[in-house]
């Protein structure tokens, strides 16, 4: 019986004989990116308010992955950087008397303006910046109250070759002279010549395929989080260069990634043969024909298998769109952590099968088929390029239990993070929605009421202009596109079960399947 996870216990979830679980988490942990953010907030709004713009739009970010060209398409973290950036600047604003005004949904508008000049535009070329400035946008606070941009800001995430470390190179162009890009700072961290460290979650937002292939580890001790950290980041590094074959087997599947949970595609009941993506950020790809592999309206189904000693949760994602699909979550909105998203419970050595989206609390599921190639490309063409044609695995462990009084420590406990790693450790669970947009922030009205929205949502507090963390919880395409069926969506029947699952919001696992290219 298939558990699933998610937040509300009013609801419950399905699936083919399939049991739903609610699931709560650990207290919200942000990435380091939102700790180094909300420690440099100072810096960084003084920077935005050197620009002497009246109205600033903050552009989707690019990511450099070691000695790669920098690029628009390497998982979410590049939308991830504008919410933050937006959300830090609304909170830095003195709603007396604000120096400048945010704008927003300024990737929207871009993509609007590309898709009618029929050519790309973005911000790393001088004349898609003087495009840019066509464009209005509403105000952060006030989505009734739309302006022309005088400035954006945006910026670089620079990965390292090992993926240990991170550094984020700030970027801005006025509409007064757009052929000039501004260097506004990086930001490193404590350690500037070491950079962030990457953990596991910001490894799953730059896309990442890693397994921490250990022990699960629930003491709470900043020295086993640093440790799963480096190990996840190591993995993912060495899958960079590795050349896996298709798997000898096909019914394996992903049996072999050594990771806690197992998973296989089946097109028709039949398993397809996966195999490294190479030079694909160490990623997957579906490889070969199957017998009548392809045909459109073959039935797509997942199994998974929890090969570990403890209980599970997974957020399984199909061209970004969570296959638990109560609440239309999909990781290109960005309206909430993914870890945050409803979740499959899988007990150990169980074997489970997903065969469509959740539609609803009864059971109701909506098959997944391939569509014809004309379909196929067409929708394509309509999808984020960050998540179309991939099948997106996140396994969450169970919550570590936070011991408050680690101090000091051995050389192996304080693992290069800056001059107080516990500290830097604690903060991390504050900001966790700092990388989100906020739905309704548009009709907040006024800037004041947009803070206080904000400082609930992100767990931080704003004052005399200094923002800090809330200090209660400092502590190769084969085959056309897997789509919802056009069929009726049917009951799968089967119990509906309620529990309490708590877990740990840093994935100890994340697979990215690449299965269609256009």
């Amino acid at each position: 019986m298939l558990k699933a996870a998610f937040r509300r216990t009013h609801l419950g979830v399905f699936a083919l004989s399939f049991a739903a679980v609610f699931a709560g988490a650990s207290p919200a942990r942000a990435d380091q990116i939102d700790r180094v953010m909300v420690e440099d907030a100072g810096a960084i709004a003084k920077a935005v308010h050197g620009l002497k713009a009246k109205n600033v739009a903050v552009l989707r970010f690019q990511v450099k992955m070691g000695d790669s060209l920098p690029t628009f398409k390497c998982g979410t973290e590049g939308a991830e950087m504008v919410h933050r950036l937006e959300n830090l600047l609304v909170l830095s604003l003195d709603p007396k008397s604000p120096d400048y005004t945010i704008l927003t949904k300024a990737g929207e508008a871009a993509s609007a303006l590309a898709k009618a000049a029929k050519t790309p535009i973005d911000w790393t070329t001088s004349d898609g910046r003087k495009k840019l400035f066509e464009v209005k946008l509403p105000v952060c606070w006030d989505d009734k109250d739309t302006r022309s941009p005088d400035a954006f800001v945006t910026g670089t995430v620079i990965v390292s070759k090992n993926l240990q470390e991170v550094k984020i190179e700030l970027t801005a162009f006025a509409k007064s002279d757009p052929a000039s890009l501004k260097k506004l700072g990086t930001l490193a961290g404590a350690m500037a010549n070491k950079g962030i460290w990457t953990d596991r979650s910001m490894l799953a937002s730059l896309g990442q395929t890693y397994t921490t292939s250990r022990d699960l580890k629930t003491t709470g001790k900043a020295r086993d989080f640093f440790a799963a950290d480096e190990a996840a980041a190591a993995d993912a590094a060495a899958r960079d260069n590795m050349a896996m074959a298709p798997t000898a087997d096909p019914t394996s599947g992903l049996a072999n990634l050594a990771g806690p949970v197992s998973f296989k595609i089946k097109l028709d009941g039949e398993v397809a043969p996966i195999q490294s993506d190479g030079g694909n950020s160490g990623n997957f790809k579906v490889s070969g024909k199957l017998p009548n592999s392809g045909v459109a309206g073959q039935k797509v189904t997942f199994t998974l298998v929890n090969n570990h000693t403890e209980k599970l949760a997974v957020l399984l994602c199909l061209n970004g769109r969570n296959t638990i699909a109560l609440d239309g979550e999909t990781l290109d909105s960005l309206d909430k952590p993914r870890s945050k998203f409803r979740m499959y419970v899988l007990e150990p050595k169980v074997v489970y099968e997903i065969k469509g989206f959740l539609k609803d609390d009864k059971g109701t599921i909506g098959e997944i088929v391939v569509s014809p190639d004309d379909e196929s490309s067409a929708l394509y063409d309509q999808m984020n390029s960050e998540t179309r044609g991939k099948i997106q695995m996140f396994v969450y462990g169970p919550a570590p239990v936070r011991t408050p009084d680690i101090t000091g420590g051995t050389a192996a406990e304080t693992t290069p993070v800056g001059d107080d790693p516990e500290t830097a450790f604690d903060n991390a669970f504050a900001a966790s929605g700092l990388a989100t947009a906020e739905k309704n922030l548009g009709k907040s009205r006024s800037l004041a009421a947009a803070q206080k929205s904000l400082e609930a949502r992100t767990k931080l507090t704003v004052a005399n202009g200094k923002i800090s963390p809330d200090p209660k919880l400092a502590r190769g395409r084969s085959r056309g596109l897997f789509i919802e069926s056009k069929e009726p969506p049917k009951v799968a029947g089967g119990a509906v079960q309620v529990v309490q699952f708590n877990y740990d919001e840093q994935p100890l696992d994340s697979v990215v399947i690449n299965y269609y290219a256009k």
